[in-house]
């Protein structure tokens, strides 16, 4: 059960005012691409937002890099900008027979092993235990 958010709903969690470099691209949903001088340049970010199978909103953002995976450096920079600082975001490690390559030609960007996904819940609890708290402060 997924069900796509669109229009002024989904539009209220695209930011604002980009940092300098990025610009909106003209596509059926927000996307993004980084023109920029610097470590972002080349990176290019898909948001959407739907009700997930736990029937709560959460926000997606994948990005891309044409050619290699985004890094970790990159996956910070999204996740800061796209999702905020103070929100939780997940990137899930699903097991091996759920992976999906995409076939040839189909959705934008760049090809199968160059795009990492964030998700962020958008209403009630987090969904996970504060690993850090558990811990004692450290992963």
């Amino acid at each position: 059960m997924y069900a796509m958010i669109s229009g002024a709903e989904e539009e209220s969690y695209v930011p604002r005012v980009l940092p300098a470099g990025w610009v909106r691209l003209e596509a059926p949903g927000p996307a993004f691409d980084c023109h920029g001088i610097g470590a972002c340049r080349g990176l290019r970010v898909l948001m959407s937002v739907g009700i997930e199978s736990d029937g709560r909103r959460w926000m997606h953002v994948s990005a891309s890099r044409a050619g290699r995976c985004p890094s970790w450096e990159d996956m910070d920079t999204v996740k800061r900008i796209f999702i905020g600082d103070e929100r939780i975001a997940y990137q899930v490690h699903p097991p091996r027979a759920e992976h999906y390559d995409a076939p040839k030609g189909v959705g934008p960007g760049p090809r199968v092993g160059t795009v990492l996904h964030l998700w962020a819940p958008l209403e009630g609890v987090p969904p996970l235990p504060n690993f850090l708290k558990a811990r004692g402060g450290t992963l």
